[in-house]
C-alpha cells in the first residue's frame, strides 16, 4: 500500500555509457526515480533495499522490456478511479435499475475490473501524462453523448420523413491517429453514434457505413478524430 503513494524507484548499473543513455531515454517516458551510479562500488546493500527494481545491463532488450512492464503495471490509483467511474456509470445507464442489489453488483464488478485492467484505456499514453488523458477522456464523454442524441434525432427524421431520404454508403478516410487506443476510441465513438458503423480499420484507413449523406459529411469534417487525438496527446498532428 505504501508504494501507491510513491514513484517507482529504479537503480541501474551499467558500465557502458551508451546503455545508461538508452535506459535514461526510456525512463523519460515514465514518472519514476532513476539512479545510475557509474561505479559498482558506489552501490551498497542499503541502497539496494531502497529500490523497487535493479537493472544491470541497460542495453539488453529484455531489460528494457522488464522496465517498461514495471512502469506500466506500477500502481496507478488515478487510472483505477477513472476506469471504475467510467464502468460504473456505463453499468447504471445500460442496466436502468437503481435498486440496492443492482447498484451494489455494478459497484463491485466495476471496482474489480477497474482494479485489474485500469491501464488498458491509457496504455499508450506516457505515464507522466496519464492524468491529463484521463481528465480529457472524461471531458470528451459529454460531447459524445450530445452527438449521439443529435444522431438519434436525425435517424428518427429519416424514418418518419415521407420521402425517406436514406442514402446508405460506405466511406473511407485515412486517420492521423497513431496509437491503438486512440484508433479504438474513434472506431467505437463512430459505432456508438446512430447512423454510422465502423466496419474495419486497415493500415490506418477507416471503412465506415453511413446511413445518409449528412452523417457521412459530418464524420468527414474530422471533428471527432481531432477530439480523440486531443485526449491522447496526439493533437499536434492536426495543427497546420
Amino acid at each position: 500500500m505504501e508504494k501507491d503513494k510513491q514513484r517507482l524507484k529504479i537503480l541501474v548499473y551499467d558500465q557502458d555509457e551508451e546503455g545508461r543513455k538508452v535506459l535514461s531515454e526510456t525512463l523519460n517516458e515514465h514518472d519514476v526515480e532513476f539512479h545510475s551510479p557509474e561505479e559498482r562500488d558506489l552501490i551498497t546493500d542499503q541502497d539496494l533495499m531502497k529500490f523497487d527494481l535493479l537493472i544491470l545491463d541497460g542495453d539488453d532488450p529484455s531489460a528494457k522490456n522488464v522496465l517498461r512492464r514495471a512502469c506500466t503495471y506500477y500502481p496507478d490509483n488515478l487510472g483505477r478511479l477513472a476506469t471504475f467511474l467510467f464502468l460504473f456509470g456505463f453499468w447504471i445507464i445500460m442496466s436502468g435499475k437503481f435498486d440496492l442489489f443492482h447498484l451494489s453488483l455494478g459497484f463491485l464488478c466495476s471496482l474489480l475490473i477497474g482494479s485489474i485492467s485500469h491501464d488498458l484505456l491509457f496504455e499508450d499514453v506516457k505515464a507522466k501524462n496519464r492524468h491529463v488523458s484521463i481528465a480529457r477522456f472524461l471531458g470528451y464523454l459529454p460531447w459524445l453523448i450530445y452527438q449521439v442524441i443529435l444522431a438519434n434525432l436525425h435517424v428518427v427524421y429519416l424514418v418518419l420523413s415521407p420521402k425517406m431520404p436514406i442514402d446508405p454508403k460506405i466511406i473511407k478516410f485515412n486517420t492521423k491517429l497513431t496509437s491503438d487506443i486512440s484508433k479504438v476510441t474513434l472506431a467505437n465513438s463512430i459505432t456508438l453514434t446512430p447512423g454510422t458503423i465502423t466496419m474495419d480499420i486497415i493500415d490506418g484507413e477507416f471503412y465506415v457505413h453511413a446511413v445518409s449523406k449528412k452523417v457521412a459529411d459530418d464524420l468527414l469534417t474530422g471533428e471527432m478524430e481531432q477530439r480523440v487525438a486531443y485526449i491522447y496527446l496526439e493533437g499536434e498532428k492536426f495543427k497546420k
